[in-house]
């Protein structure tokens, strides 16, 4: 569902509405899944970041002790009334178009060429995307992308790219390293505005980046945005079905109250009990025993007078909650403003009762050094001025299903799945976890 939780067939017959956005949802569901996963190893930051960058769109969303909700959700112009995850989505993507403005400024989307034609370099397509800027750069392998099982078309890469660079008065590098960098100020924003603007740290959050395209770009993302550390599970490319298949069963039920200023707690409680009744019979209905169930209450609370609310766990410091929420949010609190309670909402999980494991067994692992050589990588070096200057360097190039637990890269490196390609930029240091992720820290070394 949009929730991140699953429902039976039945119910997503009679409810499409709530499948809208679930191929991203499934990817937060996996990501909540690495962090649980982390905290019980304690190997975690206090949150996570979700990057999801596929073809045509990126995807951006927050978890902290829980993924974010959100009733104000929209597809196309229809607006959408359901407790939906909280995703921020951009046109910026592997195959989004490169193209000049009608000022000649170099723009990246949010026009897409899709799967086909695709970009260039996959062979009918004519214009330039972000791929084709990526493999001009040399930061894809011609003849390991997918495994060796799709062969890439450079020399139409380079066409297209140049053709753009003469009309930029730009030389290829530079149009190439130009598109990149249009690229990540786009997905910045995006980052920016599901972490900073709500008040988090970005120090102390954890960018989990997949999707096919998200290797190439976390690690310049995380530099910009300001994490410490960038983590790659083993399954990016199809991180997002992954989630499919562990995530909870998630009801939600809401009822609207108005009640003003502080409510009386016997009264909600009262309202709180058919609610959470409803809740337990459903996932019990579904077979969920009670030990595998968790109920989760909350209020859609407001200063009296505003016309949007915010939702806070309805817990014995709820009225505190709330103001701390508001001032994360807006920047200010009133704490003699008269309040008002619009709504309560129960969430009823069903937890998964599989133990799906995601550390490989030990026999699985190959011995085989993944150390593939060096080739000719080109990167971006600022000049005095801070002018794009393409600069290449010779860059170690790794084969990424021969890695093994423990293992440490220094980068700049190339790091080739036969699913993505994940590109170590600088000088920092990677390690394969226990789960085969690949950890990058930023900033200080593993």
């Amino acid at each position: 569902q949009s929730n991140g939780g699953s429902i039976s067939l039945k119910e997503a017959s009679n409810f499409g509405v709530r499948c809208i956005l679930s191929g991203p949802a499934g990817g937060i569901a996996a990501a909540r899944y690495l962090r649980s996963a982390q905290i019980n190893a304690k190997k975690t930051k206090q949150g996570l970041i979700t990057f999801d960058m596929g073809g045509t769109s990126t995807d951006v969303s927050l978890i902290m002790e829980k993924p974010y909700l959100t009733k104000e959700a929209q597809i196309g112009e229809l607006p959408i009334a359901i407790p939906m995850l909280d995703i921020h989505t951009i046109g910026a993507g592997g195959g989004s178009i490169a193209y000049l403005d009608e000022g000649g400024a170099l723009r990246v989307g949010p026009q897409s060429a899709g799967a086909d034609p695709g970009p260039a370099c996959y062979g009918k397509g004519t214009l330039p995307t972000v791929t084709d800027a990526n493999l001009v750069l040399r930061r894809l392998s011609p003849s390991n992308f997918l495994g060796g099982r799709l062969q890439l078309y450079p020399e139409r890469a380079e066409q297209t790219i140049c053709r753009l660079a003469e009309q930029a008065r730009l030389s290829p590098e530079e149009c190439a390293l130009g598109i990149i960098e249009i690229a990540n100020t786009l997905m910045v924003k995006a980052l920016r505005v599901i972490s900073v603007e709500r008040g988090q740290d970005p120090l102390q959050l954890s960018l989990v980046s997949f999707g096919g395209a998200g290797g190439l770009h976390a690690v310049d993302l995380a530099h910009a945005l300001g994490v410490a550390e960038v983590i790659i599970p083993p399954t990016a490319s199809v991180f997002s079905a992954f989630g499919m298949l562990v995530a909870d069963t998630i009801k939600d039920y809401s009822r609207t109250i108005m009640l003003t200023d502080v409510p009386d707690r016997n009264i909600l409680d009262l309202a709180f009990e058919p609610l959470i009744a409803r809740g337990i019979a459903d996932l019990q209905e579904e077979g969920y025993s009670a030990e595998l169930l968790e109920i989760y209450c909350s209020l859609d609370m407001r200063y009296k007078g505003q016309s949007y609310e915010i939702s806070v766990p309805y817990t014995g410091d709820f009225i505190e909650q709330f103001h701390t929420a508001h001032e994360a949010l807006y920047g200010y609190r009133r704490m003699a403003a008269p309040l008002e309670t619009v709504n309560i909402r129960v969430q009823a999980i069903g937890k998964n009762r599989e133990n799906m494991r995601i550390i490989p067994d030990e026999e699985l692992i190959s011995a085989n050094g993944a150390y593939a050589g060096k080739e000719p990588v080109i990167f971006n070096q600022p000049d005095q001025v801070g002018e794009i200057k393409p600069v290449s360097r010779d860059t170690n190039i790794y084969q990424g299903e021969l890695l093994k637990v423990g293992d440490k890269i220094q980068g700049p490196a190339i790091i080739l799945r036969s699913d993505t390609t994940i590109l170590i930029s600088g000088e920092e240091q990677a390690i394969v976890d226990q789960a085969q992720n690949l950890i990058i820290g930023l900033g200080a070394k593993l």
